[in-house]
């Protein structure tokens, strides 16, 4: 299995945890009634991304430096979205819906690109500096 970045996982969970809680938000679902689901939603999140960044190498931070190895991302998150929202919803005996789907995924690689451009941008100013 390739290394695992801490930077690159702490960042892609604080990513995906802002995603779900935005989600509650623009919902409004961001109740202290819901805190259990919100928490179950990030949980859940954080674990498929991990199970599929994981062995995609897209938390190998020596190859994540390189913008050719960028698409690790992508096919990660492809992964990922699926065994999210199975995880999620299965347990509550709900659907995964198409349109959940298309949101996960498209607000997560949102998330996870904008956090992974700025990580890559205070990287590349480290190594020059050195």
């Amino acid at each position: 299995m390739p290394p695992v970045s801490r930077t690159l996982w702490l960042g892609d969970a604080l990513a995906l945890t802002a995603v779900s809680v935005l989600g509650f938000a623009f919902h409004n679902t961001l109740t202290s009634a819901n805190i259990p689901r919100l928490v179950w939603s990030i949980v859940t999140v954080v674990l498929a991304w991990t199970l599929a960044a994981w062995p995609t190498a897209a938390l190998d931070a020596n190859r994540m430096r390189h913008a050719r190895e960028w698409w690790r991302l992508l096919w990660a998150a492809l992964l990922a979205v699926p065994l999210a929202l199975a995880l999620y919803e299965f347990p509550r005996g709900r659907v995964i819906t198409w349109a959940f789907t298309r949101a996960l995924g498209t607000f997560a690689l949102a998330a996870l690109v904008g956090w992974r451009v700025v990580h890559w941008g205070l990287a590349g100013r480290r190594a020059a500096r050195a």
